[in-house]
C-alpha cells in the first residue's frame, strides 16, 4: 500500500527561498491542524516527512511517516486538506473538514503569496483530487474568522472536564440545549473542578463561536466563570449576544446591568 501523500507546488517565476520555506512550514502545520480536528483529544496522530523535492520546480511532497496507536487508520488528511481549500475557494462558508485552527493557518498561508509566489497547488495522489490555492481562499478564511466569534455568555450545567492536553470543559447551554466546549487557563482550574463537583449551573463569559444556526458551540478566552447554584433557573442571554458584539468594553458589564445584579 502506497503511503499517504500531499503534493505541494509553489507557483511563481522568481520564488524567494524564504517564501518557499514559509510555505512548506505552514502547509505542514495545516496537515497537523486537520489531523487534530479529526482525532481523539484534538491532537495530531500522523507524523510527516519530506518525500521529495523535484528538480527544476518548487514541488514538495509530504509523506506519511507513521501513525500513533490511537489514530484513525482510514484518516486521509491530504484529501481533507484539498477539499477544505476547494470549499474556501468557492465561497465564504466554513469547510466541513476545517476547524478554526485550519482557517487561521489558511489565512497565514495567504500572506506568503507575493515576492515571486503567485499561488499554490495541492494534490492528493491517492484520491486524484487537486485544487488551486489563490488569495480568494485566504480572504474567505479571514472573513469567516472575523465573524466566527462574538463577546457573550452561556448559562448551563457544567458537565465534563478534560485536563489531558488542552484544558477544556463542557457546558450544556440552557437556551439551545447543545453542548458548548469551553477552553480555559490553569488559573481557573479550581473553580472548574468545584463547579463540576457541585454539579451546579455556571455563567461562562468570553468569546463565543456559534454555528450557522446561531447556536453557541465553543467559548475561548474566558473572562468570567461564575457559579450560579444548583437552584438557579434564569434563562440564557444568548439571544442578546449580537448586541454585545457591537459595544465597547466587557460583555459582563452589560449582562450585569441588564440583570440588575
Amino acid at each position: 500500500m502506497s503511503p499517504v501523500r500531499l503534493v505541494l507546488t509553489v507557483k511563481g517565476d522568481a520564488i524567494q527561498p524564504r517564501r518557499f520555506a514559509d510555505a512548506v512550514r505552514l502547509f505542514h502545520q495545516l496537515l497537523d491542524d486537520v489531523d487534530a480536528a479529526h482525532s481523539p483529544g484534538d491532537q495530531p496522530t500522523i507524523r510527516w516527512r519530506i518525500g521529495e523535492l523535484k528538480s527544476g520546480s518548487a514541488v514538495v511532497s509530504f509523506v506519511e511517516a507513521g501513525r500513533r496507536p490511537n489514530g484513525h487508520a482510514d484518516l486521509d488528511v491530504p484529501r481533507l486538506c484539498v477539499r477544505g481549500v476547494r470549499e474556501l475557494e468557492d465561497a465564504i462558508s466554513e469547510p466541513a473538514t476545517f476547524g478554526l485552527a485550519a482557517l487561521g493557518r489558511i489565512q497565514r498561508i495567504g500572506r506568503v503569496i507575493g515576492d515571486g509566489v503567485s499561488g499554490f497547488e495541492l494534490e492528493s495522489p491517492a484520491s486524484g483530487e487537486r485544487v488551486e490555492f489563490t488569495p480568494a481562499a485566504a480572504g474567505h478564511a479571514r472573513k469567516l474568522l472575523a465573524r466566527s466569534y462574538t463577546l457573550g455568555a452561556v448559562e448551563g450545567r457544567l458537565e465534563a472536564v478534560n485536563t489531558h492536553g488542552s484544558l477544556r470543559f463542557t457546558v450544556w447551554d440552557d437556551f439551545s440545549g447543545y453542548s458548548v466546549r469551553c477552553g480555559f487557563d490553569e488559573a481557573l482550574i479550581d473553580e472548574v473542578v468545584e463547579a463540576l463537583r457541585m454539579r451546579t449551573k455556571v455563567l461562562v463569559t468570553g468569546r463565543v463561536r456559534r454555528d450557522a444556526d446561531g447556536r453557541p458551540r465553543e467559548i475561548s478566552e474566558i473572562s468570567e466563570l461564575r457559579a450560579l447554584g444548583a437552584a438557579y433557573q434564569r434563562r440564557s442571554v444568548l439571544d442578546l449576544e449580537g448586541v454585545y458584539a457591537a459595544m465597547e468594553g466587557h460583555s459582563l458589564d452589560y449582562l450585569t446591568e441588564i440583570r440588575g445584579e
